[in-house]
């Protein structure tokens, strides 16, 4: 079943501060805070692709064009709630669906979604994009929310960055990940085979 994703809304700070990372690179000068920010806001945000996670907290909406046979599972965990889960109805309505109809499994990586007890799926119009599903996910609010071994990773990746910008970016974008930090994500990998069915 086809399904797709998007950001609608950001992290509001990034899993690791400017003073962490002038302190983990020994930068003693605030000459290149912006060149660094833009490094961790892009270091990053390669480390969520790769791994399939949300680091710091973010709004996303999934959209499926069929409700599935068994459950939903959720894209970028781990997830933290769902806010809201609407269909296009055979009228070509959008509908709400009752939160009290479903269970959200939080637990699980990644997330899933279940029919509550008793209740089956709506059935929307056959269209693409039919069903929305509108959740929070990532570690917390908090850098220390994220796990050390992938806030470390991120410090690595933009130490890295940062002493050899020439070599490893593009126009500005970074083309390589180094192996340690590819070993220190890798335990929190999320990859294709841990969504069975898609």
């Amino acid at each position: 079943m086809h399904w797709s994703i998007e950001q609608s809304i950001a992290p509001t700070i990034e899993p690791v501060s400017i003073a962490d990372m002038k302190d983990h690179a020994r930068v003693e000068t605030a000459a290149d805070d912006t060149l660094i920010a833009y490094y961790v806001r892009a270091a990053r945000q390669i480390i969520e692709e790769w791994s399939g996670r949300q680091l710091i907290t973010a709004t996303w909406k999934l959209y499926l064009d069929a409700f599935p046979a068994q459950e939903i599972l959720v894209p970028r965990p781990p997830l933290q709630s769902v806010s809201s889960i609407s269909y296009v109805d055979t009228n070509g309505d959008d509908q709400p669906w009752d939160s009290n109809s479903y269970r959200v499994d939080t637990k699980s990586e990644p997330g899933r979604i279940t029919e509550a007890y008793g209740e089956s799926w709506p059935s929307p119009r056959n269209v693409a994009n039919a069903v929305t599903v509108t959740c929070a996910a990532g570690y917390g609010d908090n850098r220390h929310d994220v796990p050390g071994p992938i806030r470390q990773a991120l410090m690595l990746f933009v130490g890295h960055l940062y002493e050899h910008r020439e070599s490893v970016t593009t126009e500005g974008v970074p083309r390589e990940m180094p192996f340690t930090v590819r070993a220190l994500i890798g335990p929190y990998r999320v990859t294709d085979s841990d969504y069975p069915g898609r």
